[in-house]
């Protein structure tokens, strides 16, 4: 009895940590194959390896045995690494730029619906049931447009399915955004779908982007401090990305005085960014160095000062270097803080031996990193245990 009750618990123990849905063996053929023979949809989990938020919903999501029941019962299921195999010709054909990315289709392998980014088992279970109804499937969304819906809901509606799958209909967008009325311009909602029809910000010359400078201080009231610092830092650096693509130093330096006087806030910086870039495209390792640093000194990117100060936190024990990288992550914190450059703080003074400071913004990334659905915040929680042991001492 004792050797039934182990292999017993072995058999339970080593099922933990494996999927609840039975996600098909074989090649895409073959799944197209039998969702043909089962007369089902197809539903694909595109991930990679090294992607956070896909091991996030396997260990999260896919192993819910409510999620997987239903997965089972109504689709086909597969996982496909879109960086291997015929993953990579999956994606291109596919549009798969971001991860995860789960895409749905007719059991003749037709396109029928899709979303990007991590999801719990609720809103998992409510997409997988967005593709089985044809009028929230994203193709019969487009099929109505295409057909003369243009009525503001239908649109509203429509684009968000697009932008939910990372995808776009610039004459959709077009009728949405006529229809607006300048308050409504402002909003975050509207301020969102935006974000997707200007390529990101990156055009100076769009005119949404250039609706939202003459807006700046507007929207700056009306965003969330993140969306507002994405527009701007994503702005300047295709435009002054822009300048080191031109022919001769005089059409460069004219482009980069119309970064300046387009983004005052970002004058400061606009050379030094351009120096580090061409410095890159020259690939002089000394001028590189000397660049990244001058430009460090002065930019505020809250984001690209986060990495800068992690950067010296993995790879350096240097007292005069992790004081660096805490004037790095305190100027980021000064711009925006959030999840990461709190928890970036806390590694830093943890490292540097401040116990007391560290448990401090430990607990602040923590607070942070929960209000984010999906955000891992496992290694803030594991910095802090580390924390409270080292103050018990």
């Amino acid at each position: 009895m004792r050797i039934s009750f182990l292999l017993g618990l072995f058999f339970l123990n080593s099922s933990i940590g494996f999927s609840q849905i039975d996600f098909f063996q074989g090649t895409w053929n073959e799944v197209v194959a039998e969702a043909r023979k089962q007369g089902k949809p197809i539903v694909v989990d595109a991930y990679t390896t090294w992607c956070g938020p896909c091991k996030w919903m396997d260990k999260n999501t896919f192993q819910n045995l409510n999620v997987g029941a239903f997965v089972n019962e109504k689709f086909v299921a597969y996982k496909m690494d879109m960086e291997k195999g015929e993953g990579i010709d999956f994606a291109k054909r596919n549009k798969v730029e971001a991860y995860p990315t789960i895409l749905f289709f007719g059991e003749k392998g037709e396109p029928l619906h899709r979303n990007v980014g991590a999801l719990d088992t609720t809103q998992f279970v409510s997409l997988c049931k967005d593709a089985l109804d044809p009028s929230k499937q994203l193709g019969t969304l487009k099929k109505r447009f295409e057909s003369g819906d243009h009525s503001p809901e239908f649109v509203i509606k429509y684009l968000k399915a697009l932008d939910q799958g990372m995808s776009s209909d610039r004459a959709a967008f077009d009728v949405y955004w006529n229809s607006l009325t300048a308050d409504q311009k402002l909003s975050e909602d509207a301020f969102g779908i935006m974000m997707g029809y200007t390529e990101r910000f990156s055009n100076k010359d769009n005119e949404q982007v250039k609706f939202f400078l003459t807006h700046r201080n507007d929207y700056k009231k009306s965003l969330n401090g993140s969306l507002y610092q994405y527009a701007l830092n994503s702005l300047f650096s295709a435009s002054v990305n822009n300048a080191v693509k031109m022919a001769n130093d005089a059409d460069a330096k004219k482009e980069l005085e119309a970064v300046k006087a387009m983004l005052p806030e970002k004058a400061n910086e606009t050379d030094a960014y351009y120096n580090w870039i061409m410095a890159y495209k020259q690939n002089d390792t000394i001028a590189i160095e000397k660049a990244k640093v001058d430009y460090l000194k002065v930019t505020t990117d809250h984001q690209r000062l986060n990495s800068a100060a992690w950067g010296i936190y993995e790879n350096s024990n240097s007292k005069k270097e992790l004081k660096q990288g805490l004037n790095y992550i305190n100027r980021s914190i000064d711009v925006l803080p959030e999840y990461n450059n709190l928890d970036t703080k806390a590694a830093i003074l943890f490292k540097m031996k401040k116990y007391d400071e560290a448990l401090t913004f430990a607990d602040k990334a923590i607070h942070e990193g929960e209000k984010i659905e999906g955000m891992d915040i496992t290694s803030s929680l594991d910095l802090k245990k580390q924390i409270i042991a080292k103050l018990a001492k």
